[in-house]
């Protein structure tokens, strides 16, 4: 209860060598048993990472300024057009005046509310964005803004006297495995608009060296073949066939060869959501569907790759009984709310149960 100041020297040190055997002791106990190989591996990581933070990414800061530029003046028309339709000009950053114009003046339907009043948010506009033409100019305008203040104006502030981006590399803060990075987040870099795609440009590699793009979504299914050997998943892999068009034509029930670019496209969300465990609700969210169309797309999915959906459920049920899931590499993940009563809980954990 004393003072660590008013004990003798001779005390002060026997209490410091019990107090670092009683941690020592304590962390044996309690720190996860991990595999030599597995440490091995990720010291060997640790410096591979180390040399991508110092080595860096080039970014052209002239494309960077060429396209700040004509994305703000886009984005001056957009406010033009915006205006016309509303018969006034006002301040579209204002959730309040966008409500007003959009709601009080035009009339609209309310797709959500908030604790003010209606919501104005992104996910709310984009559900009512065929109601009138202002919605999908103000969603574009607003995406465009988010990409000059969150990317082109970041960016910019990050890149280093030499050119380049140091980002940092975290291996053991995401839950899923894939590598985290910050300052800034580089695994975030949009791409899926031509503005988006245009930011990513801004990144260049150095003569006789070459950018190589992975999406860890399609890797992810090879991965998946190979845990579940599923033939139907397998054999188009193999042959390098287009996955999205199969899994569109078993769900909507049509020959490949009668499919268009929206039936492709469907087929590629529902293979993406429903891979990761996704339910009916969050596909119809996706895919703008009501409910019950989302749970009998997704039960057409369950027919075409039932190996797929066996292996996932009896991961779960393991998961359930241990607390955690193996990975091919021997990690072990744990997820907890497995066993809660509380169905949102419990859907919560379930969610990223299955693809970990």
């Amino acid at each position: 209860q004393k003072p660590w100041a008013a004990l003798p020297v001779e005390r002060v040190a026997r209490l410091a060598g019990r107090r670092a055997a009683a941690i020592a002791a304590l962390w044996r106990a309690l720190s996860p048993a991990v595999a030599p190989d597995l440490l091995a591996e990720y010291g060997a990581l640790t410096h591979t990472l180390v040399r991508m933070e110092l080595t860096g990414i080039a970014v052209d800061r002239d494309v960077l300024a060429g396209a700040d530029a004509a994305f703000a003046a886009i984005e001056a028309e957009l406010g033009d057009d915006i205006a016309r339709l509303a018969g006034h000009p006002f301040n579209i950053n204002s959730s309040k005046q966008l409500g007003d114009v959009l709601f009080g003046e035009l009339g609209l339907p309310v797709a959500s509310h908030t604790k003010t009043g209606w919501s104005t948010s992104i996910e709310a506009l984009e559900r009512i964005e065929h109601a009138h033409p202002i919605v999908g100019l103000v969603l574009r305008w607003r995406g465009l803004r988010r990409l000059r203040d969150s990317w082109l104006a970041a960016l910019a502030r990050s890149v280093d006297v030499d050119g380049r981006v140091h980002a940092r590399f975290h291996p053991a803060r995401s839950f899923s495995g894939h590598l985290v990075t910050t300052h800034p987040d580089l695994t975030r870099v949009p791409g899926r608009t031509p503005e988006m795609q245009r930011i990513r440009r801004a990144f260049v590699a150095a003569p006789g060296w070459q950018l190589l793009s992975v999406d860890y979504h399609q890797l992810g299914l090879y991965v998946l073949a190979h845990l579940t050997r599923d033939p139907a998943l397998v054999e188009p892999l193999s042959q390098r066939a287009d996955l999205h068009a199969l899994t569109a034509a078993a769900v909507l029930d049509r020959p490949v060869a009668a499919l268009t670019a929206d039936d492709r496209q469907l087929g590629k969300v529902v293979n993406f959501a429903t891979f990761a465990g996704q339910g009916a609700s969050a596909l119809a969210l996706a895919l703008g569907v009501p409910a019950a169309d989302a749970r009998q797309l997704i039960a057409r999915f369950d027919a075409r790759y039932a190996q797929v959906r066996a292996f996932q459920d009896e991961q779960l049920r393991l998961a359930r009984d241990r607390g955690y899931v193996i990975t091919l590499a021997g990690r072990r993940w744990p997820i907890g709310g497995l066993a809660s009563l509380d169905p949102q809980a419990l859907s919560y954990a379930e969610r990223p149960a299955r693809p970990a």
